[in-house]
């Protein structure tokens, strides 16, 4: 089994090292750059000497998807240069490979240095296309092979440059159609983390009402929680805190959270009860 590492990098001198020295074994890597101004070229072709140019406009997918042009091999890793893989990760996952005949494996994502862990496919048979312009994924639709492999992501320096990217493709994708699930789920979750809790109750508010995807909606109503609570509007908060709980039972940070908001004796049997959840089937981990 043959693999084919496909990157997108801008401004990414700080970090990218970190990232091509955990995968330098594996048969070829592609890095598409979207017009650098620092010395990111220069250390990719430190690597490899396939990289390529690419105009930036705000659109992950279309980036990831000229890097899939220029792939040799038919599956592919795709990692970004503030991830890293563990050491012999590449042959872990060509020994999963060898006796996996489905399109893509999941893999687990965990964030350094905040809250969230949740799995994305990040291996996949090379005909798969990217979609979505931001939280972009492979145009694959079910969950067939959850790898043990994971890596590990932090927040690159050069986020810096442009720090209200993703608001801004989200709010635009948003105002394209106000009933598309995702782009409501994701730019309401945005808000929440820019603190303007009024403005994305009333997105994910909406969100709940058009949105068919469980995982996603137990999500959802977990953020509404926490923008109710920072409102201080506790009674609301504590009731989406349930309807995510009723969704999902094993959803531990929502159990924990509504302990949060009750009196000693309710928020021990809560915390009792939280003890015993596993997190299972959750789409993210908080």
């Amino acid at each position: 089994m043959k693999i084919s590492v496909c990157m997108i990098v801008k401004n990414e001198s700080s970090c990218l090292r970190k990232c091509l020295d955990t995968v330098k074994d594996a048969d070829e890597i592609i890095i598409v750059d979207t017009w650098s101004q620092d010395n990111t070229i220069e250390i990719a072709k430190e690597y490899t000497d396939k990289v390529y140019s690419f105009a930036w406009i705000d659109d992950f997918s279309a980036a990831r998807n000229e890097a899939l042009k220029y792939a040799t091999w038919d599956w592919i890793l795709s990692i970004d240069a503030d991830e890293i893989l563990e050491a012999y990760w590449i042959d872990k996952i060509k020994e999963e490979l060898k006796w996996y005949k489905w399109d893509w494996l999941n893999i687990t994502l965990i964030w350094e240095w905040w809250w969230v862990m949740t799995k994305s496919p990040r291996v996949f048979i090379k005909w798969l296309k990217w979609v979505s312009p931001i939280h972009e994924t492979p145009n694959c639709y079910m969950i067939l092979k959850n790898s043990d492999v994971s890596i590990l992501f932090w927040t690159s320096e050069a986020h810096k440059l442009d720090p209200d990217l993703d608001l801004r493709i989200l709010e635009r994708e948003y105002l394209k159609n106000k009933n598309n699930a995702r782009a409501c789920f994701y730019y309401g979750r945005e808000l929440f983390y820019y603190k303007k809790y009024k403005e994305s109750i009333e997105i994910l508010e909406h969100y709940r009402t058009i949105t068919v995807y469980r995982e996603e909606l137990a999500a959802a109503y977990y953020i509404l929680s926490l923008s109710y609570c920072n409102l201080q509007e506790w009674e609301i908060a504590r009731q989406r805190a349930i309807f995510a709980m009723l969704i999902n039972p094993h959803f531990k940070a929502a159990i924990e959270l509504l302990a949060s908001m009750c009196f000693d004796r309710e928020k021990e049997r809560w915390l009792e009860f939280a003890k015993n959840a596993d997190n299972s089937n959750l789409l993210f981990i908080y």
